[in-house]
């Protein structure tokens, strides 16, 4: 098997952590265990047009604040910048590459970091599941039961 190894048109900077909110619920008990929402929203803002440069967040909550059905609250925001070169994209691939394959990466970022923050509770790890974000997410859109 031969692979391309030419680089992408489309690059990202180093995914950041912006946010990491983390709260264990001590009220907590087996008994009023529900399935934990997760809810992913993404802001896309297209910082300069000329340069082909945008900013994109994912953010995620695991749980509810204050909820004693669920073992914790948790939020979590990654961010990073992502560029093409111009010329190399249509307008619908470029959205389709901002909405939808941007927030898989920094979903894919986030997975092992929120598994360790969890599992240093008595609940132990949480693994963010396999979501489908074909359709993109936008800003309170996404919300799953797990």
């Amino acid at each position: 098997m031969t692979i391309n190894k030419e680089k992408s048109s489309f690059q990202f900077t180093d995914p950041r952590t912006d946010e990491c909110v983390f709260i264990v619920n001590q009220a907590y008990s087996l008994t009023t265990c529900e399935e934990l929402p997760v809810k992913l929203t993404t802001n896309v803002r297209h910082l300069d047009t000329e340069k082909n440069v945008s900013s994109v967040s994912l953010d995620l909550e695991v749980g509810e604040q204050n909820n004693q059905a669920y073992p914790f609250y948790l939020k979590f925001v990654e961010s990073a910048m992502f560029k093409w070169e111009d010329g190399s994209f249509d307008n619908k691939t470029i959205k389709e590459l901002l909405d939808v394959n941007a927030p898989a990466l920094l979903l894919s970022y986030m997975r092992p970091l929120v598994f360790t923050i969890t599992s240093q509770s008595i609940h132990g790890g949480f693994h963010i599941p396999f979501l489908d974000l074909r359709n993109g997410i936008k800003e309170n859109e996404a919300e799953e039961n797990l």
